[in-house]
């Protein structure tokens, strides 16, 4: 038990000296260095979960994931790929559908917290795509389709992370016409 000691306080005072050497926490220096935002802002990627409801066709799960980039501090461009699950009553099976396309996104700051950071964000996105029915549901085929929707986005103190909620307007085109509406929370990594 003496020898296992001996080793140890021979490695701490012989560190001790570069402790001395390091600077006190809180007064790190960065001379020469831009300083690191409390958010950060550039590309994204994002990923939702939530329910959507086409009028007269069914209710079901949505889920979908975003990539893009902000171009500005308030305005971004992006893709989004959007998978949905329908329980349609009024067909002869239940509906799935991949929902790819294009985006843009306008971001109003509406809250600040105590140090001054834009934090809570009401966000504005719009786009368009094409939706690639499944064949073994009651609506098979592809049909454009355009999401415009509301968000409010929350950026946490962890620097690269957002969470929010976003509700969504969703018209398809075609021989089946449908509007429909989404409601889905998500989490967002920015980098």
């Amino acid at each position: 038990m003496m020898r296992a000691s001996v080793p140890l306080s021979l490695v701490c005072a012989l560190l001790m000296p570069l402790g001395a050497l390091a600077e006190p926490a809180g007064q790190i220096s960065n001379a020469g260095q831009v300083p690191l935002g409390e958010v950060v802002r550039g590309g994204y990627a994002e990923a939702e979960v939530g329910a959507i409801d086409f009028f007269g066709l069914g209710a079901g799960t949505l889920v979908g994931v975003d990539v893009g980039w902000d171009v500005a501090s308030g305005f971004g461009l992006g893709l989004f790929v959007d998978g949905l699950d329908l329980g349609a009553p009024s067909l002869p099976g239940d509906v799935a559908a991949v929902m790819p396309g294009v985006e843009a996104r306008l971001y109003l700051p509406i809250f600040q917290d105590s140090n001054g950071v834009d934090r809570l964000f009401f966000g504005v996105r719009a786009g368009g795509g094409v939706a690639l029915f499944s064949p073994i549901g009651g609506l098979t085929g592809t049909m454009p389709m355009v999401r415009a929707g509301l968000s409010l986005e929350y950026f946490t103190h962890l620097r690269h992370f957002s969470v929010g909620l976003a509700a969504d307007g969703i018209a398809l085109f075609g021989a089946s016409s449908r509007p429909g509406v989404a409601v889905s929370p998500f989490a967002r990594y920015s980098f």
